[in-house]
Protein backbone atom coordinates (compact mmCIF):
# COMPACT_ATOMS: atom_id res chain seq x y z
CA UNK A 1 0.00 0.00 0.00
CA UNK A 2 2.98 2.41 1.22
CA UNK A 3 4.77 1.33 -2.34
CA UNK A 4 1.40 2.44 -4.27
CA UNK A 5 0.86 5.66 -2.84
CA UNK A 6 4.70 6.37 -2.81
CA UNK A 7 4.47 5.81 -6.96
CA UNK A 8 1.57 7.78 -7.32
CA UNK A 9 2.87 10.31 -5.05
CA UNK A 10 5.89 10.57 -7.43
CA UNK A 11 3.21 10.51 -10.52
CA UNK A 12 1.26 13.54 -9.44
CA UNK A 13 4.51 15.41 -8.50
CA UNK A 14 6.20 14.95 -11.92
CA UNK A 15 2.59 15.59 -13.46
CA UNK A 16 2.24 18.84 -11.56
CA UNK A 17 5.94 20.47 -12.37
CA UNK A 18 5.33 19.83 -16.20
CA UNK A 19 1.87 21.28 -16.23
CA UNK A 20 3.67 24.64 -14.05
CA UNK A 21 6.59 24.65 -16.82
CA UNK A 22 3.78 24.40 -19.74
CA UNK A 23 3.37 27.99 -21.45
CA UNK A 24 -0.41 29.07 -22.59
CA UNK A 25 -1.81 31.31 -24.65
CA UNK A 26 -4.05 32.60 -21.93
CA UNK A 27 -5.01 32.98 -18.23
CA UNK A 28 -8.17 31.31 -19.57
CA UNK A 29 -6.25 28.43 -21.24
CA UNK A 30 -4.15 27.90 -18.73
CA UNK A 31 -7.10 27.29 -15.91
CA UNK A 32 -9.30 25.41 -18.40
CA UNK A 33 -6.26 22.95 -18.49
CA UNK A 34 -5.67 22.94 -14.50
CA UNK A 35 -9.40 22.31 -14.22
CA UNK A 36 -8.94 19.16 -16.93
CA UNK A 37 -6.37 18.25 -14.64
CA UNK A 38 -7.80 18.35 -11.19
CA UNK A 39 -10.26 16.32 -13.01
CA UNK A 40 -8.49 13.92 -13.91
CA UNK A 41 -6.75 13.28 -10.88
CA UNK A 42 -10.21 13.81 -8.84
CA UNK A 43 -9.98 10.53 -6.58
CA UNK A 44 -6.05 10.94 -5.95
CA UNK A 45 -5.33 10.46 -2.55
CA UNK A 46 -4.88 13.98 -1.91
CA UNK A 47 -6.65 17.14 -3.10
CA UNK A 48 -5.30 19.59 -5.58
CA UNK A 49 -6.16 23.21 -4.81
CA UNK A 50 -4.56 25.68 -7.18
CA UNK A 51 -6.48 28.56 -6.08
CA UNK A 52 -5.18 28.29 -2.85
CA UNK A 53 -1.95 27.97 -4.51
CA UNK A 54 -2.12 31.08 -6.24
CA UNK A 55 -3.20 33.13 -3.64
CA UNK A 56 -0.76 31.69 -1.09
CA UNK A 57 2.66 33.90 -1.30
CA UNK A 58 6.33 32.65 -1.47
CA UNK A 59 7.34 33.65 2.20
CA UNK A 60 4.66 32.04 3.34
CA UNK A 61 4.62 28.70 1.96
CA UNK A 62 8.37 28.81 2.95
CA UNK A 63 6.83 29.41 6.35
CA UNK A 64 4.77 26.93 6.38
CA UNK A 65 7.23 24.74 4.98
CA UNK A 66 9.60 25.56 7.88
CA UNK A 67 6.95 24.50 10.51
CA UNK A 68 7.20 21.24 9.72
CA UNK A 69 9.87 20.16 12.11
CA UNK A 70 7.43 21.72 14.46
CA UNK A 71 4.94 18.86 14.19
CA UNK A 72 8.16 16.48 13.44
CA UNK A 73 8.86 17.52 17.23
CA UNK A 74 5.90 17.44 18.72
CA UNK A 75 5.46 13.44 17.59
CA UNK A 76 8.95 12.58 18.47
CA UNK A 77 7.67 11.11 22.34
CA UNK A 78 5.44 8.37 19.70
CA UNK A 79 8.72 7.08 18.16
CA UNK A 80 9.90 6.57 21.64
CA UNK A 81 10.49 2.74 22.17
CA UNK A 82 8.32 3.43 25.35
CA UNK A 83 5.47 3.50 23.00
CA UNK A 84 6.05 1.16 20.50
CA UNK A 85 7.22 -1.48 22.67
CA UNK A 86 4.11 -1.29 24.88
CA UNK A 87 1.40 -1.32 22.64
CA UNK A 88 -0.71 -4.56 23.13
CA UNK A 89 -3.42 -4.37 20.95
CA UNK A 90 -4.66 -6.16 18.40
CA UNK A 91 -7.99 -5.15 17.22
CA UNK A 92 -8.11 -2.69 14.57
CA UNK A 93 -10.34 -0.25 16.50
CA UNK A 94 -8.43 -0.12 20.06
CA UNK A 95 -5.03 0.58 18.12
CA UNK A 96 -7.24 3.53 16.65
CA UNK A 97 -8.59 4.33 19.30
CA UNK A 98 -5.39 4.81 21.30
CA UNK A 99 -4.34 6.60 18.75
CA UNK A 100 -6.89 9.08 19.47
CA UNK A 101 -6.29 8.56 22.78
CA UNK A 102 -2.52 10.06 21.70
CA UNK A 103 -3.30 12.50 19.77
CA UNK A 104 -5.75 14.31 22.11
CA UNK A 105 -3.14 14.07 24.68
CA UNK A 106 -0.53 16.30 22.55
CA UNK A 107 -2.89 18.53 21.60
CA UNK A 108 -3.78 19.48 25.15
CA UNK A 109 0.27 19.56 25.19
CA UNK A 110 0.46 21.94 22.57
CA UNK A 111 -2.42 24.27 23.96
CA UNK A 112 -0.51 24.55 27.24
CA UNK A 113 2.51 25.47 25.46
CA UNK A 114 1.26 27.95 23.32
CA UNK A 115 -0.93 29.64 26.09
CA UNK A 116 1.98 29.90 28.33
CA UNK A 117 4.36 31.43 25.44
CA UNK A 118 1.64 33.54 24.87
CA UNK A 119 1.24 35.17 27.85
CA UNK A 120 5.12 35.31 28.45
CA UNK A 121 5.43 37.21 25.38
CA UNK A 122 2.39 39.66 25.91
CA UNK A 123 3.73 40.23 29.67
CA UNK A 124 7.52 40.29 28.36
CA UNK A 125 8.26 38.10 31.50
CA UNK A 126 10.32 34.49 31.57
CA UNK A 127 9.43 31.68 34.16
CA UNK A 128 12.17 29.19 35.92
CA UNK A 129 11.82 25.60 34.91
CA UNK A 130 13.55 22.54 36.44
CA UNK A 131 17.33 23.58 37.13
CA UNK A 132 16.46 26.61 37.89
CA UNK A 133 16.89 27.67 34.21
CA UNK A 134 15.26 31.19 32.87
CA UNK A 135 13.47 30.83 29.89
CA UNK A 136 10.53 32.71 28.12
CA UNK A 137 9.26 29.99 25.64
CA UNK A 138 9.30 26.80 28.19
CA UNK A 139 8.51 23.44 26.29
CA UNK A 140 5.41 21.20 27.41
CA UNK A 141 7.96 18.98 28.76
CA UNK A 142 9.13 21.81 31.28
CA UNK A 143 5.64 22.79 31.69
CA UNK A 144 4.37 19.53 32.42
CA UNK A 145 8.21 18.93 34.87
CA UNK A 146 6.19 22.07 37.02
CA UNK A 147 3.23 20.38 38.02
CA UNK A 148 4.72 17.14 38.31
CA UNK A 149 5.26 17.81 42.04
CA UNK A 150 2.18 18.93 42.71
CA UNK A 151 -0.23 16.45 45.57
CA UNK A 152 -3.56 17.19 47.14
CA UNK A 153 -4.47 16.18 50.16
CA UNK A 154 -8.25 14.97 51.08
CA UNK A 155 -9.73 14.80 53.78
CA UNK A 156 -13.76 14.94 55.48
CA UNK A 157 -15.30 17.52 57.56
CA UNK A 158 -18.55 16.42 58.95
CA UNK A 159 -20.47 15.74 55.83
CA UNK A 160 -18.15 17.24 53.21
CA UNK A 161 -15.06 15.78 51.87
CA UNK A 162 -12.27 18.55 50.94
CA UNK A 163 -8.98 19.08 49.29
CA UNK A 164 -6.20 21.01 49.53
CA UNK A 165 -2.86 22.09 48.26
CA UNK A 166 -0.19 21.72 50.42
CA UNK A 167 2.86 23.93 49.79
CA UNK A 168 5.81 22.04 48.15
CA UNK A 169 8.72 23.38 47.05
CA UNK A 170 9.16 24.61 43.14
CA UNK A 171 11.13 26.57 40.76
CA UNK A 172 7.58 29.14 40.44
CA UNK A 173 4.34 29.18 42.76
CA UNK A 174 1.80 27.26 41.11
CA UNK A 175 -0.87 30.24 41.13
CA UNK A 176 1.44 31.92 38.71
CA UNK A 177 1.85 28.81 37.03
CA UNK A 178 -2.01 27.72 36.49
CA UNK A 179 -2.85 31.75 35.73
CA UNK A 180 -0.11 31.53 32.64
CA UNK A 181 -2.00 28.67 31.13
CA UNK A 182 -5.63 30.03 31.85
CA UNK A 183 -6.09 27.80 35.08
CA UNK A 184 -6.98 28.36 38.87
CA UNK A 185 -6.13 26.06 41.57
CA UNK A 186 -9.99 24.86 41.49
CA UNK A 187 -8.54 22.33 38.78
CA UNK A 188 -7.22 20.24 41.88
CA UNK A 189 -9.46 21.13 44.57
CA UNK A 190 -13.02 21.30 43.60
CA UNK A 191 -14.82 17.93 44.00
CA UNK A 192 -17.92 17.46 41.89
CA UNK A 193 -20.92 15.55 43.27
CA UNK A 194 -21.97 14.13 40.54
CA UNK A 195 -20.53 12.55 37.23
CA UNK A 196 -19.61 15.84 35.25
CA UNK A 197 -21.91 13.72 32.29
CA UNK A 198 -24.43 14.11 34.99
CA UNK A 199 -24.21 17.88 34.96
CA UNK A 200 -24.09 18.63 31.35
Amino acid sequence: MDKKLDELCKTLKKETRELSLREFACKADAQKEIELFKKDHDNDFYPLDFQVIERTKPDDILKEYKNQTTVETSFRFLKSPIFLDAIYLKKESRIEALCYVLFLALFIYQILQRRMRKALEEQGEYIFVAGKVKTEKPTGNRILELLKPIQTIGYVEGDKECRILPEIPNEEPLERILSLIGLTPDIYTSIREYPHYLLE
